[in-house]
């Protein structure tokens, strides 16, 4: 149990770092917190909502992977 909260603590802080670090990551993190308000005031259907909310959450996870290759060019040059 100890390995998983030593993990659980790196992986925020790795988040909170892309989030303090990346301007494109707050953005996207911005329009996905719209779209999805949206989404609840426009009623939208329960699967649409389902699809919207896994198409967000893929593209910030493409974002974070996007921020890793960046950093690891980075470092590389």
């Amino acid at each position: 149990m100890q390995r998983f909260y030593w993990s659980l603590k790196h992986a925020m802080r790795g988040l909170h770092v892309a989030f303090v670090s990346g301007r494109n990551l707050r953005i996207q993190l911005s329009v996905a917190v719209l779209v999805l308000v949206l989404a609840i005031l426009f009623a939208v259907k329960p699967w649409e909502f389902i699809l919207l909310l896994l198409l967000c959450v893929a593209i910030l996870t493409l974002e974070l992977f996007n921020s890793v290759v960046e950093r690891m060019a980075d470092g590389l040059s």
